[in-house]
């Protein structure tokens, strides 16, 4: 049978029991988390064991009773965390024969295809309800800035396709170890990714330039004949322009400045481009 979301109310029903499911499940996570850190201050040797626990388990429980300040950490918060798990499994209970229910009356097929066409939304919704105020508005910020980051991934183009996932690691920072960013931090730093992948771009681009450049100033034999061909049509031009005196007179001076100058060019422009002559074979050194 088919279900009738829209008379049955069952998306209702089960979307308002899936964000109780899972704030009370951050919310036990943040505590258990609050609770760990404490711990950890005061008993380090247990760091190991309270590093991401979710939840004490007897003996690590005992063994921290045994320290007087331990004991003060856990008399305050686990009180707290207690009243949380019982209303965790409250709601799981809820959770459970709501299901049985909407399976009994409309087959567990279409409850599954229900249950998924809800979650992705409702998850959202949960995290919203969790994180008020200022966090709040740093999750509505999380959109544009992955948007940002994902525009500058293209930006840079195929050749640093890998960068748009460290991209957007960075932007989530790490969180184990209270590196972390605030929305507007990562409103900037997406920006500044699309800047960087506008200059990789740019660099691609001008990198295409400089080839034949490059090809010409790899040999000595192609840059001698460059400035060869270069002097040779500047004395002819003088030539022409100014007849043979002018070419004898001043015309040999100023073929002999171009040549050095243009000599004096490829060397510092093989500097700047990081180019070194592969040495010559001993067999055919002359």
């Amino acid at each position: 049978m088919t279900l009738d979301l829209g008379t049955s109310g069952a998306r209702q029903r089960v979307a308002d029991l899936m964000i109780k499911l899972w704030t009370t499940s951050v919310v036990i996570r943040r505590r258990q988390a609050r609770m760990n850190s404490r711990l950890r201050v005061v008993r380090p040797d247990l760091s190991g064991a309270l590093r991401g626990a979710t939840r004490l388990d007897r003996s690590l429980y005992d063994l921290l009773r045994e320290d007087p300040r331990a004991r003060g950490i856990l008399q305050q918060h686990m009180p707290a965390i207690a009243v949380t798990h019982a209303r965790l499994r409250r709601v799981s209970q809820q959770w459970t024969d709501l299901k049985r229910d909407l399976e009994a009356e409309f087959g567990e097929r279409a409850v599954a295809d229900l249950i998924d066409s809800v979650a992705e939304e409702t998850k959202q919704a949960a995290l919203l309800v969790q994180l008020r105020g200022p966090r709040q508005r740093e999750l509505r910020m999380g959109r544009p800035t992955r948007r940002l980051t994902r525009l500058a991934g293209w930006v840079a183009g195929p050749q640093h396709s890998h960068l748009s996932g460290a991209w957007l690691a960075d932007l989530a920072g790490d969180p184990d170890s209270g590196l972390t960013l605030t929305g507007r931090g990562r409103l900037a730093l997406a920006a500044g990714f699309v800047v960087a992948a506008l200059r990789l771009r740019l660099r691609d681009a001008t990198r295409r330039l400089w080839c034949p450049v490059d090809w010409l100033i790899a040999t000595d034999s192609r840059v001698h004949t460059a400035i060869t061909m270069l002097v040779g049509t500047l004395a002819i031009y003088i030539r022409i322009t100014g007849g043979l005196a002018e070419l004898l007179g001043n015309g040999i001076q100023t073929c002999a400045v171009a040549g050095a100058s243009l000599y004096a060019l490829s060397r510092w422009l093989r500097r700047i481009r990081g180019i070194e002559l592969a040495s010559r074979p001993p067999g055919e050194q002359e």
